[in-house]
């Protein structure tokens, strides 16, 4: 909290002084644990003094504690323009990384660390760098932390959430004892507490589930997940009950009579997973995707895709999905992304820490204790209860999307769990092109915020139509001179 100082030359006495009063009495009320008072003072504090920093700079970080970054950003800019500082830069990486500006943040974290190195900008600047991917960088970042602070809490959970992310698991065991082997601020205890939890599950799981995934024999790995701990076994105390509203909203939308189906070629899983990896949208992309398939030349990422695409249209996910939801949601993770970059993806595990969504990073999605609970309410109880093919596609991709269950890879799990639900009811499915991602993305803010499902079954149909005419555009291309059998009327 910036306190405040003597007047500038040319301010009136009066002027001074009530601004005083004002960022006295903002600071009294925070420090009693009451920022929605103290924001009053200090926005009286900079109308009185707009030039004066302090005032802004405070308004900004209690704007931050308030959960608004949008117009904590706003004030802390306005600081930085009067008087930069490394506190205000700090806060302003923080604000940009809430609000998913992650370039902006990781350079006010970035000239944080040049302005004054502290323990705590090196820390923020390793958070930074842990949500962009850029593991290594992030690993200096908050060794370099501890080196200016060896027991700073935050830093040394950090880095044993980083090394869990890096497979490391060994190594981010010392650091969670030595962390909870001191006094710890409530939030790096709860961390702590937390981190450890996750890293005991990821142990206890993880052999079962190569051993269940390598063979495609489940009996040990459900019995394992039935076993789950109880601190495990939350129910998110956002996303479950939104996730209840939207499968209210879901069960309300009308049924459509009949199914909806065309000719699919008989590649069709390669043409999935290139739009699934969004290659291209256009027919000629596409078809140099196909050409290198042909030639066995696709790349893992492609052809792990198809290849799961393969085991769901001969009838593999419906039993196992009936059987236990879990372990199969679990196993399309495994099947899409194992082999690709297990460090990354952490195939078929949920995640192990919190997660953002880079585009909406205020957005809240389960806190990771809490994702068993919640998908398993979701899939045991919500979507039984959702007739239409349309909603239920919509509200899985849904629950993929709001949970953010995985560490990564959600979007592919929830896009290839849309055709399952469509191909379960008859319908062909779909490619969900790059020209819809935005429309796509826009309609999930909107179903946030109104918990009605509506607008996903909007794009849905908008995705079954580029898919008709894409697939009416791609036979044209190749031309009139087909074998028998190479499209078939299919409803998967």
């Amino acid at each position: 909290m910036r306190r405040a100082s003597g007047s500038p030359p040319g301010t009136d006495k009066d002027t001074h002084r009530a601004w005083l009063q004002a960022m006295q009495a903002g600071q009294a009320l925070y420090a009693r644990g009451q920022p929605g008072q103290a924001e009053r003072a200090f926005l009286q504090a900079t109308v009185l003094q707009p030039g004066r920093m302090e005032g802004w700079a405070n308004l900004g970080g209690t704007l931050l504690d308030l959960d608004r970054p949008a117009e904590a950003c706003e004030a802390l800019e306005r600081a930085r323009a009067l008087a930069p500082a490394a506190r205000r830069a700090v806060n302003l990486g923080r604000c940009y990384y809430l609000l998913g500006r992650t370039s902006e943040a990781l350079a006010a974290c970035r000239a944080a660390t040049t302005l004054a190195p502290s323990a705590d900008a090196f820390n923020k600047l390793g958070v930074i760098l842990r949500a962009s991917w850029q593991l290594d960088e992030a690993e200096t970042a908050f060794r370099t932390a501890l080196k200016h602070d060896g027991g700073h809490p935050l830093a040394q959970v950090n880095l044993a959430t980083l090394l869990m992310l890096m497979g490391r698991q060994a190594d981010a065991r010392p650091l969670l004892a030595a962390a909870q082997a001191r006094p710890l601020p409530p939030e790096a205890r709860h961390e702590a507490v937390r981190a450890e939890l996750l890293l005991d599950e990821w142990e206890r799981l993880d052999p079962v589930l190569q051993r269940a995934f390598g063979r495609a024999i489940f009996d040990e790995l459900i019995a394992a997940l039935d076993d789950t701990p109880p601190a495990l076994m939350q129910l998110d105390p956002v996303v479950g009950p939104f996730m209840v509203r939207l499968a209210h909203s879901a069960s309300r939308q009308p049924v459509a009579p009949g199914t909806q189906t065309w000719p699919v070629p008989d590649d069709w899983p390669w043409i999935e997973a290139h739009f699934s990896l969004h290659r291209g949208d256009g027919v000629e992309q596409c078809l140099a995707t196909l050409a290198l398939a042909q030639a066995g030349k696709a790349d893992g990422a492609l052809a792990q895709s198809a290849e799961a695409v393969r085991w769901r249209h001969a009838g593999g996910l419906a039993p196992l999905l009936a059987r236990h939801p879990e372990t199969a949601l679990r196993y399309c993770h495994w099947l899409i992304l194992r082999g690709l970059d297990d460090a990354k993806f952490v195939p078929g595990h949920f995640k192990l820490q919190p997660n953002r969504v880079a585009h909406n990073a205020s957005e809240p999605r389960a806190e990771p204790q809490c994702v068993v609970a919640t998908i398993r309410q979701c899939l045991g109880d919500l979507l039984p209860t959702v007739a239409g093919a349309e909603a239920r596609a919509a509200l899985l991709f849904l629950l993929v999307t709001k949970s953010h269950c995985f560490i990564d890879g959600n979007g592919r799990v929830g896009r290839f769990l849309v055709n399952f639900e469509l191909e379960r009811q008859g319908h062909a499915p779909l490619l969900i092109p790059t020209a819809l991602q935005r429309p796509i993305g826009l309609a999930l803010r909107e179903i946030y915020q109104s918990c009605d499902i509506a607008p996903m079954v909007e794009q849905i149909e908008a995705a079954r139509s580029f898919t008709r005419g894409f697939l009416a555009d791609l036979a044209g291309a190749r031309g009139p001179h087909r074998e028998a059998g190479e499209t078939s009327e299919a409803s998967f």
